[in-house]
Protein backbone atom coordinates (compact mmCIF):
# COMPACT_ATOMS: atom_id res chain seq x y z
CA UNK A 1 0.00 0.00 0.00
CA UNK A 2 1.28 3.16 -1.16
CA UNK A 3 -0.42 6.18 0.01
CA UNK A 4 -1.08 8.91 -3.18
CA UNK A 5 -0.58 12.56 -2.36
CA UNK A 6 -2.38 13.17 -5.56
CA UNK A 7 -1.96 16.15 -8.10
CA UNK A 8 -2.07 20.05 -7.34
CA UNK A 9 -4.56 21.88 -7.99
CA UNK A 10 -6.36 24.90 -7.70
CA UNK A 11 -9.85 24.06 -5.99
CA UNK A 12 -10.35 24.99 -2.27
CA UNK A 13 -11.03 23.06 0.17
CA UNK A 14 -14.03 22.36 2.17
CA UNK A 15 -14.62 24.61 5.04
CA UNK A 16 -15.68 23.54 8.38
CA UNK A 17 -18.94 25.90 7.95
CA UNK A 18 -19.78 24.62 4.52
CA UNK A 19 -19.74 20.77 5.70
CA UNK A 20 -21.85 21.97 8.36
CA UNK A 21 -24.70 23.66 6.76
CA UNK A 22 -24.50 20.15 4.61
CA UNK A 23 -25.16 18.30 7.65
CA UNK A 24 -27.69 20.36 8.69
CA UNK A 25 -30.57 18.33 6.90
CA UNK A 26 -28.88 15.44 6.84
CA UNK A 27 -28.17 15.08 11.05
CA UNK A 28 -30.02 12.73 12.61
CA UNK A 29 -32.84 14.30 14.82
CA UNK A 30 -31.63 13.21 17.77
CA UNK A 31 -28.32 15.38 18.81
CA UNK A 32 -27.23 12.31 20.85
CA UNK A 33 -27.27 10.03 18.32
CA UNK A 34 -23.64 8.83 17.12
CA UNK A 35 -23.26 8.37 13.37
CA UNK A 36 -21.14 5.14 11.78
CA UNK A 37 -19.23 6.69 8.20
CA UNK A 38 -17.88 3.97 5.64
CA UNK A 39 -14.28 4.32 4.66
CA UNK A 40 -12.04 3.15 2.21
CA UNK A 41 -9.01 5.00 2.17
CA UNK A 42 -9.33 6.92 -0.62
CA UNK A 43 -9.61 10.66 -1.30
CA UNK A 44 -13.36 10.73 -0.89
CA UNK A 45 -13.99 8.56 2.32
CA UNK A 46 -11.03 10.29 3.58
CA UNK A 47 -12.28 14.13 3.53
CA UNK A 48 -15.45 12.58 4.52
CA UNK A 49 -13.88 10.92 7.73
CA UNK A 50 -11.93 14.47 8.56
CA UNK A 51 -14.66 16.34 8.15
CA UNK A 52 -17.31 14.72 9.60
CA UNK A 53 -14.91 13.77 12.78
CA UNK A 54 -13.94 17.81 13.20
CA UNK A 55 -18.19 18.42 12.78
CA UNK A 56 -19.10 15.37 15.69
CA UNK A 57 -16.77 16.93 18.06
CA UNK A 58 -18.26 20.78 17.52
CA UNK A 59 -22.03 18.75 17.32
CA UNK A 60 -21.27 16.81 20.33
CA UNK A 61 -21.51 13.63 18.86
CA UNK A 62 -19.41 10.47 18.61
CA UNK A 63 -18.64 8.71 14.65
CA UNK A 64 -17.34 5.26 14.50
CA UNK A 65 -15.54 4.46 11.27
CA UNK A 66 -16.03 0.74 9.52
CA UNK A 67 -13.65 0.07 6.32
CA UNK A 68 -14.80 -3.43 4.33
CA UNK A 69 -11.92 -5.65 3.42
CA UNK A 70 -13.56 -8.21 0.60
CA UNK A 71 -9.75 -9.94 0.37
CA UNK A 72 -9.95 -9.23 -2.91
CA UNK A 73 -6.51 -7.39 -3.22
CA UNK A 74 -3.36 -8.41 -1.57
CA UNK A 75 -2.63 -4.56 -0.59
CA UNK A 76 -6.38 -4.64 1.11
CA UNK A 77 -5.53 -5.82 4.33
CA UNK A 78 -2.49 -2.94 4.79
CA UNK A 79 -4.42 -0.74 3.63
CA UNK A 80 -7.51 -1.09 5.94
CA UNK A 81 -5.20 -1.08 8.80
CA UNK A 82 -3.72 2.09 7.76
CA UNK A 83 -7.33 3.90 7.78
CA UNK A 84 -7.37 2.83 11.42
CA UNK A 85 -4.16 4.53 12.02
CA UNK A 86 -5.58 7.64 10.88
CA UNK A 87 -8.69 6.95 12.86
CA UNK A 88 -6.72 6.24 16.06
CA UNK A 89 -4.78 9.38 15.39
CA UNK A 90 -8.10 11.45 15.32
CA UNK A 91 -9.65 9.05 18.18
CA UNK A 92 -12.29 7.51 16.09
CA UNK A 93 -13.23 3.95 16.68
CA UNK A 94 -12.54 1.82 13.61
CA UNK A 95 -14.04 -1.59 12.60
CA UNK A 96 -12.29 -3.58 9.76
CA UNK A 97 -15.40 -5.59 8.11
CA UNK A 98 -14.59 -9.50 6.16
CA UNK A 99 -18.05 -10.10 4.20
CA UNK A 100 -19.66 -13.32 4.36
CA UNK A 101 -19.23 -15.09 2.64
CA UNK A 102 -15.87 -14.11 0.64
CA UNK A 103 -16.12 -13.02 -3.04
CA UNK A 104 -14.47 -14.57 -5.12
CA UNK A 105 -11.85 -12.47 -7.37
CA UNK A 106 -14.01 -12.42 -10.62
CA UNK A 107 -16.79 -10.56 -8.53
CA UNK A 108 -18.23 -7.98 -10.75
CA UNK A 109 -18.93 -4.41 -9.09
CA UNK A 110 -22.51 -4.75 -8.75
CA UNK A 111 -21.68 -8.17 -6.52
CA UNK A 112 -18.74 -6.39 -4.55
CA UNK A 113 -20.70 -2.89 -3.98
CA UNK A 114 -23.64 -5.42 -2.64
CA UNK A 115 -21.64 -7.48 -0.50
CA UNK A 116 -19.75 -4.01 1.10
CA UNK A 117 -23.25 -2.23 1.80
CA UNK A 118 -24.72 -5.98 3.60
CA UNK A 119 -21.71 -6.07 5.69
CA UNK A 120 -21.83 -1.82 6.36
CA UNK A 121 -25.27 -1.96 7.29
CA UNK A 122 -24.91 -5.03 9.04
CA UNK A 123 -22.26 -3.78 11.56
CA UNK A 124 -24.36 -0.56 11.79
CA UNK A 125 -27.16 -2.54 13.10
CA UNK A 126 -25.14 -5.01 15.32
CA UNK A 127 -23.41 -1.39 16.62
CA UNK A 128 -27.21 0.25 17.27
CA UNK A 129 -26.44 3.14 14.71
CA UNK A 130 -28.88 4.40 12.76
CA UNK A 131 -27.34 6.26 10.22
CA UNK A 132 -24.10 6.12 7.85
CA UNK A 133 -22.76 8.41 5.87
CA UNK A 134 -21.11 7.84 2.49
CA UNK A 135 -18.67 9.94 0.79
CA UNK A 136 -20.34 9.60 -2.39
CA UNK A 137 -19.49 13.40 -4.62
CA UNK A 138 -20.59 15.38 -7.61
CA UNK A 139 -18.61 13.07 -9.76
CA UNK A 140 -19.91 10.15 -8.59
CA UNK A 141 -23.12 11.69 -9.25
CA UNK A 142 -22.35 12.79 -12.74
CA UNK A 143 -20.86 9.53 -13.81
CA UNK A 144 -24.39 7.76 -12.16
CA UNK A 145 -26.58 9.62 -14.32
CA UNK A 146 -24.79 8.70 -17.27
CA UNK A 147 -24.56 5.35 -16.21
CA UNK A 148 -28.77 5.83 -15.81
CA UNK A 149 -28.64 6.97 -19.35
CA UNK A 150 -27.37 4.64 -20.77
CA UNK A 151 -29.42 1.88 -18.88
CA UNK A 152 -32.82 3.66 -19.97
CA UNK A 153 -34.03 3.81 -16.30
CA UNK A 154 -36.35 7.03 -17.55
CA UNK A 155 -36.55 10.05 -15.64
CA UNK A 156 -36.04 8.88 -12.18
CA UNK A 157 -32.97 7.60 -12.98
CA UNK A 158 -32.04 10.56 -14.07
CA UNK A 159 -32.41 12.05 -10.85
CA UNK A 160 -29.22 10.35 -9.37
CA UNK A 161 -28.19 9.37 -6.18
CA UNK A 162 -30.78 10.55 -3.41
CA UNK A 163 -29.22 12.87 -0.34
CA UNK A 164 -30.60 10.16 2.07
CA UNK A 165 -31.63 6.61 1.44
CA UNK A 166 -33.20 4.14 3.77
CA UNK A 167 -31.78 0.49 3.97
CA UNK A 168 -32.67 -2.43 6.19
CA UNK A 169 -33.15 0.20 8.97
CA UNK A 170 -30.61 1.94 8.34
CA UNK A 171 -30.42 5.50 7.09
CA UNK A 172 -27.90 6.28 4.33
CA UNK A 173 -26.75 10.08 3.88
CA UNK A 174 -24.17 11.52 1.29
CA UNK A 175 -23.63 15.00 2.47
CA UNK A 176 -20.91 15.76 -0.14
CA UNK A 177 -23.14 15.15 -3.21
CA UNK A 178 -22.55 18.72 -4.33
CA UNK A 179 -18.75 18.89 -3.70
CA UNK A 180 -16.51 17.89 -6.81
CA UNK A 181 -13.93 15.08 -6.17
CA UNK A 182 -11.09 18.00 -6.50
CA UNK A 183 -12.70 19.79 -3.67
CA UNK A 184 -12.11 16.75 -1.46
CA UNK A 185 -8.43 15.97 -2.47
CA UNK A 186 -7.50 19.88 -1.61
CA UNK A 187 -9.06 19.25 1.81
CA UNK A 188 -7.09 16.56 2.36
CA UNK A 189 -3.59 18.44 0.88
CA UNK A 190 -4.17 21.43 3.53
CA UNK A 191 -4.67 18.57 6.69
CA UNK A 192 -1.28 17.73 5.16
CA UNK A 193 -3.07 14.07 4.31
CA UNK A 194 -2.31 11.26 2.13
CA UNK A 195 -4.71 8.77 0.81
CA UNK A 196 -4.56 5.53 -1.09
CA UNK A 197 -5.75 4.60 -4.29
CA UNK A 198 -7.66 1.98 -5.49
CA UNK A 199 -6.55 0.11 -8.80
CA UNK A 200 -9.82 -1.38 -9.68
CA UNK A 201 -10.98 2.50 -10.27
CA UNK A 202 -8.56 2.35 -13.14
CA UNK A 203 -9.82 -0.75 -14.69
CA UNK A 204 -11.65 -0.50 -17.46
CA UNK A 205 -13.61 -3.73 -17.72
CA UNK A 206 -15.59 -1.77 -15.67
CA UNK A 207 -18.39 0.48 -17.14
CA UNK A 208 -18.14 3.17 -14.51
CA UNK A 209 -14.46 3.27 -15.27
CA UNK A 210 -15.32 3.64 -18.94
CA UNK A 211 -17.52 6.39 -18.16
CA UNK A 212 -15.24 8.12 -16.04
CA UNK A 213 -12.29 7.90 -18.08
CA UNK A 214 -14.67 9.55 -20.56
CA UNK A 215 -15.81 12.52 -18.67
CA UNK A 216 -12.78 14.94 -20.04
CA UNK A 217 -13.71 14.73 -23.89
CA UNK A 218 -17.86 15.50 -22.72
CA UNK A 219 -16.72 18.80 -20.31
CA UNK A 220 -14.78 19.89 -23.47
CA UNK A 221 -18.04 19.84 -25.11
CA UNK A 222 -19.86 21.38 -22.60
CA UNK A 223 -21.22 18.82 -20.14
CA UNK A 224 -19.20 18.88 -17.50
CA UNK A 225 -19.44 16.78 -13.92
CA UNK A 226 -21.09 20.25 -12.50
CA UNK A 227 -23.68 20.16 -15.30
CA UNK A 228 -24.63 16.59 -15.03
CA UNK A 229 -25.30 17.12 -11.33
CA UNK A 230 -27.31 19.93 -11.91
CA UNK A 231 -29.30 17.95 -14.47
CA UNK A 232 -29.85 15.65 -11.56
CA UNK A 233 -31.21 18.07 -9.22
CA UNK A 234 -33.65 19.62 -11.34
CA UNK A 235 -34.57 15.51 -12.32
CA UNK A 236 -34.59 15.12 -8.57
CA UNK A 237 -37.11 17.88 -8.38
CA UNK A 238 -39.69 16.37 -11.19
CA UNK A 239 -38.94 12.88 -9.57
CA UNK A 240 -40.68 14.18 -6.03
CA UNK A 241 -43.77 15.77 -7.86
CA UNK A 242 -43.89 12.19 -10.26
CA UNK A 243 -43.35 10.35 -6.80
CA UNK A 244 -46.04 12.15 -4.59
CA UNK A 245 -48.44 11.40 -7.37
CA UNK A 246 -47.54 7.68 -7.41
CA UNK A 247 -48.15 7.19 -3.94
CA UNK A 248 -51.38 8.77 -3.96
CA UNK A 249 -52.17 6.54 -6.98
CA UNK A 250 -51.04 3.46 -5.61
CA UNK A 251 -52.73 3.86 -2.18
CA UNK A 252 -56.20 3.91 -3.44
CA UNK A 253 -55.55 1.69 -6.02
CA UNK A 254 -52.72 -1.31 -4.79
CA UNK A 255 -52.79 -3.64 -2.00
CA UNK A 256 -49.50 -5.46 -1.41
CA UNK A 257 -50.08 -8.73 0.87
CA UNK A 258 -48.40 -9.83 3.55
CA UNK A 259 -47.63 -13.09 1.22
CA UNK A 260 -45.72 -11.04 -1.24
CA UNK A 261 -48.17 -10.43 -3.81
CA UNK A 262 -50.32 -6.91 -4.94
CA UNK A 263 -53.41 -6.56 -6.02
CA UNK A 264 -54.89 -3.66 -8.34
CA UNK A 265 -58.02 -2.36 -8.95
CA UNK A 266 -58.76 -1.98 -12.98
CA UNK A 267 -61.34 0.87 -11.78
CA UNK A 268 -59.05 2.72 -9.32
CA UNK A 269 -55.83 2.46 -11.30
CA UNK A 270 -57.95 4.40 -14.28
CA UNK A 271 -55.96 5.94 -17.24
CA UNK A 272 -52.82 7.14 -15.75
CA UNK A 273 -50.38 9.28 -17.88
CA UNK A 274 -47.37 7.89 -19.17
CA UNK A 275 -44.92 9.11 -16.28
CA UNK A 276 -46.95 8.40 -13.42
CA UNK A 277 -47.90 4.94 -14.49
CA UNK A 278 -44.29 3.84 -15.62
CA UNK A 279 -43.08 4.80 -12.12
CA UNK A 280 -46.18 2.83 -10.28
CA UNK A 281 -45.40 -0.27 -11.91
CA UNK A 282 -41.58 0.20 -10.87
CA UNK A 283 -42.52 0.52 -7.21
CA UNK A 284 -44.92 -2.74 -7.51
CA UNK A 285 -42.07 -4.69 -9.74
CA UNK A 286 -39.92 -3.75 -6.98
CA UNK A 287 -41.93 -4.65 -4.37
CA UNK A 288 -43.22 -8.38 -5.02
CA UNK A 289 -39.58 -8.87 -7.22
CA UNK A 290 -37.53 -8.08 -3.95
CA UNK A 291 -35.51 -5.83 -6.88
CA UNK A 292 -33.69 -2.56 -5.62
CA UNK A 293 -33.71 -1.32 -9.01
CA UNK A 294 -36.86 -0.45 -11.55
CA UNK A 295 -36.54 -2.49 -14.73
CA UNK A 296 -35.82 -0.48 -18.06
CA UNK A 297 -38.40 2.50 -18.54
CA UNK A 298 -39.12 1.15 -22.05
CA UNK A 299 -40.35 -1.98 -21.14
CA UNK A 300 -42.25 -0.36 -18.22
CA UNK A 301 -43.60 1.98 -20.80
CA UNK A 302 -44.84 -1.17 -22.62
CA UNK A 303 -46.29 -3.06 -19.81
CA UNK A 304 -48.46 0.58 -19.18
CA UNK A 305 -49.36 0.55 -22.87
CA UNK A 306 -50.55 -3.23 -22.35
CA UNK A 307 -52.38 -2.17 -19.01
CA UNK A 308 -53.99 0.75 -20.69
CA UNK A 309 -55.67 -1.73 -23.57
CA UNK A 310 -56.93 -3.75 -21.33
CA UNK A 311 -54.27 -7.17 -21.57
CA UNK A 312 -55.81 -10.63 -21.44
CA UNK A 313 -52.79 -12.86 -21.47
CA UNK A 314 -49.96 -12.72 -18.38
CA UNK A 315 -47.09 -10.91 -19.05
CA UNK A 316 -43.73 -10.84 -16.99
CA UNK A 317 -41.09 -8.44 -16.26
CA UNK A 318 -38.55 -8.01 -13.62
CA UNK A 319 -39.19 -11.04 -12.37
CA UNK A 320 -42.86 -10.81 -11.60
CA UNK A 321 -45.96 -12.28 -13.29
CA UNK A 322 -48.39 -9.52 -14.06
CA UNK A 323 -51.84 -11.73 -14.34
CA UNK A 324 -55.51 -10.28 -15.18
CA UNK A 325 -57.55 -11.00 -12.12
CA UNK A 326 -61.06 -10.70 -11.80
CA UNK A 327 -61.68 -6.48 -11.70
CA UNK A 328 -58.20 -5.68 -12.32
CA UNK A 329 -54.48 -8.06 -12.26
CA UNK A 330 -52.24 -9.16 -9.94
CA UNK A 331 -48.57 -8.51 -9.80
CA UNK A 332 -46.85 -12.33 -8.43
CA UNK A 333 -43.19 -13.55 -8.31
CA UNK A 334 -42.03 -15.41 -10.75
CA UNK A 335 -41.35 -18.89 -9.34
CA UNK A 336 -38.93 -19.75 -11.86
CA UNK A 337 -36.54 -16.64 -11.06
CA UNK A 338 -36.79 -16.73 -7.01
CA UNK A 339 -33.24 -18.54 -5.78
CA UNK A 340 -33.24 -21.00 -2.49
CA UNK A 341 -31.61 -19.48 0.41
CA UNK A 342 -30.05 -21.12 2.75
CA UNK A 343 -31.03 -20.96 6.35
CA UNK A 344 -28.70 -21.55 9.37
CA UNK A 345 -30.30 -22.47 12.92
CA UNK A 346 -30.28 -19.38 15.29
CA UNK A 347 -29.50 -16.82 12.72
CA UNK A 348 -31.62 -14.35 10.75
CA UNK A 349 -31.27 -13.95 6.96
CA UNK A 350 -32.57 -11.87 4.46
CA UNK A 351 -35.04 -13.96 1.44
CA UNK A 352 -35.17 -12.60 -2.04
CA UNK A 353 -35.32 -8.98 -0.75
CA UNK A 354 -38.68 -9.55 0.52
CA UNK A 355 -38.71 -11.64 3.77
CA UNK A 356 -36.83 -11.71 7.13
CA UNK A 357 -36.50 -15.20 8.12
CA UNK A 358 -35.27 -16.37 11.36
CA UNK A 359 -35.00 -20.10 12.27
CA UNK A 360 -34.72 -21.43 15.72
CA UNK A 361 -31.54 -22.63 17.51
CA UNK A 362 -33.09 -25.79 17.54
CA UNK A 363 -34.01 -26.03 14.09
CA UNK A 364 -32.29 -29.13 11.61
CA UNK A 365 -29.35 -28.18 9.32
CA UNK A 366 -30.00 -28.16 5.44
CA UNK A 367 -32.98 -25.79 5.53
CA UNK A 368 -33.67 -23.70 2.45
CA UNK A 369 -36.51 -20.88 2.02
CA UNK A 370 -38.03 -21.40 -1.41
CA UNK A 371 -40.97 -20.86 -3.39
CA UNK A 372 -44.14 -23.67 -2.77
CA UNK A 373 -44.16 -24.17 -6.46
CA UNK A 374 -46.89 -25.85 -8.68
CA UNK A 375 -45.66 -29.28 -7.27
CA UNK A 376 -45.44 -28.53 -4.06
CA UNK A 377 -48.99 -26.83 -3.99
CA UNK A 378 -50.66 -29.83 -5.38
CA UNK A 379 -48.56 -32.30 -2.53
CA UNK A 380 -49.27 -29.56 0.05
CA UNK A 381 -53.57 -29.69 -0.59
CA UNK A 382 -53.08 -33.31 -0.92
CA UNK A 383 -52.23 -33.82 2.72
CA UNK A 384 -54.19 -30.79 3.48
CA UNK A 385 -56.61 -30.14 1.27
CA UNK A 386 -58.61 -27.49 3.39
CA UNK A 387 -55.97 -25.58 2.35
CA UNK A 388 -57.81 -25.09 -1.51
CA UNK A 389 -60.32 -22.72 0.25
CA UNK A 390 -57.18 -19.89 1.22
CA UNK A 391 -57.79 -16.64 0.20
CA UNK A 392 -54.96 -16.42 -1.70
CA UNK A 393 -55.96 -16.32 -5.66
CA UNK A 394 -54.76 -18.86 -7.60
CA UNK A 395 -51.88 -17.27 -9.73
CA UNK A 396 -50.13 -16.47 -6.41
CA UNK A 397 -50.33 -19.70 -4.79
CA UNK A 398 -47.39 -21.45 -6.74
CA UNK A 399 -45.13 -18.15 -5.54
CA UNK A 400 -45.76 -18.79 -2.00
CA UNK A 401 -42.54 -19.18 0.31
CA UNK A 402 -41.77 -21.78 2.25
CA UNK A 403 -39.17 -23.17 3.93
CA UNK A 404 -38.14 -26.84 2.83
CA UNK A 405 -36.35 -29.67 3.68
CA UNK A 406 -34.97 -32.32 1.15
CA UNK A 407 -38.63 -34.10 0.79
CA UNK A 408 -40.32 -30.87 0.23
CA UNK A 409 -42.24 -28.02 1.95
CA UNK A 410 -41.63 -27.82 5.72
CA UNK A 411 -43.38 -24.97 6.68
CA UNK A 412 -45.49 -22.45 4.58
CA UNK A 413 -45.59 -19.37 7.04
CA UNK A 414 -48.48 -17.40 4.84
CA UNK A 415 -50.91 -20.74 4.86
CA UNK A 416 -50.15 -21.56 9.06
CA UNK A 417 -48.96 -24.79 7.34
CA UNK A 418 -45.97 -27.10 9.19
CA UNK A 419 -45.52 -30.59 7.96
CA UNK A 420 -46.43 -33.16 10.91
CA UNK A 421 -42.74 -34.74 11.36
CA UNK A 422 -41.43 -30.93 11.65
CA UNK A 423 -41.11 -28.98 15.02
CA UNK A 424 -43.59 -25.67 15.71
CA UNK A 425 -40.87 -24.05 16.86
CA UNK A 426 -38.73 -24.28 14.57
CA UNK A 427 -40.07 -21.12 12.42
CA UNK A 428 -39.00 -18.42 15.25
CA UNK A 429 -39.97 -15.01 13.20
CA UNK A 430 -41.15 -14.83 9.36
CA UNK A 431 -41.35 -10.97 8.22
CA UNK A 432 -42.43 -9.85 5.29
CA UNK A 433 -40.35 -6.91 4.71
CA UNK A 434 -39.62 -5.76 1.00
CA UNK A 435 -36.24 -3.33 0.34
CA UNK A 436 -38.62 -1.09 -1.86
CA UNK A 437 -42.49 -0.56 -0.72
CA UNK A 438 -45.51 0.76 -2.24
CA UNK A 439 -44.63 4.08 -0.03
CA UNK A 440 -40.98 4.69 -0.05
CA UNK A 441 -39.46 7.95 1.94
CA UNK A 442 -39.94 10.48 -0.30
CA UNK A 443 -36.65 11.06 -2.52
CA UNK A 444 -34.17 13.74 -1.16
CA UNK A 445 -32.53 16.24 -3.64
CA UNK A 446 -29.02 17.09 -3.17
CA UNK A 447 -28.29 21.15 -2.30
CA UNK A 448 -27.46 22.44 -6.22
CA UNK A 449 -23.78 22.63 -7.00
CA UNK A 450 -23.60 26.59 -7.23
CA UNK A 451 -25.27 26.81 -3.53
CA UNK A 452 -21.85 25.06 -2.17
CA UNK A 453 -20.02 27.42 -4.20
CA UNK A 454 -21.97 30.56 -3.19
CA UNK A 455 -21.28 29.81 0.25
CA UNK A 456 -17.67 29.44 -0.03
CA UNK A 457 -17.24 32.52 -1.79
CA UNK A 458 -18.73 34.49 0.68
CA UNK A 459 -16.84 33.40 3.44
CA UNK A 460 -13.32 33.04 1.53
CA UNK A 461 -10.83 35.67 2.91
CA UNK A 462 -13.18 36.50 6.22
CA UNK A 463 -13.40 35.10 9.28
CA UNK A 464 -15.81 32.07 9.88
CA UNK A 465 -18.91 32.59 10.64
CA UNK A 466 -18.77 29.40 13.10
CA UNK A 467 -22.04 27.29 14.03
CA UNK A 468 -24.06 30.67 14.28
CA UNK A 469 -23.83 30.63 10.68
CA UNK A 470 -25.99 26.96 9.94
CA UNK A 471 -29.48 29.36 10.35
CA UNK A 472 -27.97 31.85 7.12
CA UNK A 473 -26.95 29.14 5.23
CA UNK A 474 -30.27 26.94 5.97
CA UNK A 475 -32.21 30.41 4.96
CA UNK A 476 -29.90 30.45 1.95
CA UNK A 477 -30.85 26.97 0.61
CA UNK A 478 -33.10 26.35 -2.34
CA UNK A 479 -36.70 25.28 -1.02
Amino acid sequence: MSPDPGRVGTAEPLGPDTFDSLMAPLAPDDARAPIGVAVSGGADSLALLTLLADWAVADGRLIHAFTVDHGLRAEAAAEARWVGEVCAAHRIPHTILHPDPALSPDAGQAAIREARYAALIAACRDAGLADLALAHHLNDQAETVLLRVRAETGPAGLAGMPAVRRRDGVRLIRPLLPVARARLEATLRARGLNWVRDPSNADRRFTRTRVRHAMPALAEAGLDAATLAEIAHGMGRARQVVETACTELLAGAARLEPSGYAVVDAEEWGEPPLPLARDALARLICAVGGRTQAPRAQRLDRLAGALAEGFTQARTLGGCRIVPHRNGWLVVREVGRTPATPLEPGRTTRVDGRFTVRLSPDAPDGLVAAPLGHDGWVRLTADAPSLRATAVPPPARPALMAVRDEHGPRHVPDLGWTRADAGAGELAAWCHSPACGLAPPAFTVAPRPVDIMSRDVSHHGGAAPGRAGRETAEKDREP
